[in-house]
This record gives C-alpha cells, sequence and structure tokens, in this order.
C-alpha cells in the first residue's frame, strides 16, 4: 500500500474533482470518495448507484460508479487511481443516503492509493466552490451545505 502523504492537505480534509467528486485522506491512508452535493442537486432524486466490486482496480479519468437518478444517468469519473477495499453497499441499498449526506455517511467507495501524487490535482473546498460559481453554479455548493447543515 502506497503511504499517502500531501504537503498541505491534512487527514480528513476534502479535495475535489472537476468530475464533482470528492476524495478524503483517512488516518490509515485510505481514500474515501463521493459525489458532492453540487452534483447531487443537478441529478435530483437518486434511484440507482452502482458501485464497483471490492478488488477492482481503477484508474484517474475511468468511468468507476455509475449514479442514475429520476432526470438523468450519470457516470463518474475515477479523480484518482487505486484498488476499491471497499463500497458503501448502504447507499447502493438506498440511493436516498447519498441525497441526505454526499460528502459523509452517503460516501460512495474507499479505495487504497496507486499515484498518490494524483491527490495534488484536485483541488481544495475554496478552489471548487470559487470553480462552481465561476461556471454559473453561484450558491448551489453553500446552499445544499446549509440545508444539510440544519
Amino acid at each position: 500500500m502506497h503511504s499517502v502523504h500531501l504537503e498541505g492537505n491534512r487527514v480528513n480534509a476534502l479535495r475535489f474533482a472537476l468530475s464533482h467528486t470528492w476524495v478524503r485522506v483517512e488516518a490509515n491512508g485510505w481514500l474515501t470518495l463521493g459525489v458532492t452535493r453540487l452534483a447531487v442537486i443537478q441529478l435530483g432524486e437518486l434511484v440507482f448507484i452502482d458501485l464497483p466490486e471490492v478488488g477492482k482496480e481503477l484508474r484517474r479519468g475511468e468511468v468507476g460508479i455509475v449514479i442514475e437518478s429520476v432526470r438523468n444517468v450519470c457516470d463518474l469519473l475515477m479523480p484518482v487511481s487505486g484498488s476499491v477495499v471497499a463500497a458503501n453497499t448502504a447507499a447502493a441499498d438506498e440511493p436516498v443516503l447519498v441525497g441526505r449526506d454526499p460528502q459523509g455517511s452517503g460516501w460512495l467507495i474507499r479505495m487504497r492509493a496507486r499515484k498518490p501524487n494524483e491527490l495534488e490535482l484536485l483541488m481544495d473546498e475554496d478552489s471548487y466552490e470559487s470553480l462552481t460559481r465561476r461556471a454559473g453554479q453561484t450558491g448551489f455548493a453553500r446552499k445544499a451545505r446549509d440545508t444539510n447543515e440544519r
């Protein structure tokens, strides 16, 4: 297993990808991945989640998870490369869990990093929110956080 150490990044801090996925480095070095609140808002009610099997090797940029909503089907591109060590079967069984807490208990998979340096390509929360604002998503990420904190 590769040890994950990032300059200026702390364990449990979320990092974000352009694919509207997030990654959190856990204390044991594993990576927890999920979909952002903004993505959940844009997708609407989630009805199906197809997660990869434990042991599957995923590469950055390839489709690793499929999420279906009442509006759309979304192929989630992996923000990092690694081996799946856990899948949140509760989220797959009840996609509404992801809708309620996408950046918490609605996590999707846990991985062992194959290329820890790929984490350096991801954005911190401020950069992600700034990017979504510039792209015309003003307030979505903030509104989602405010709603989930009530």
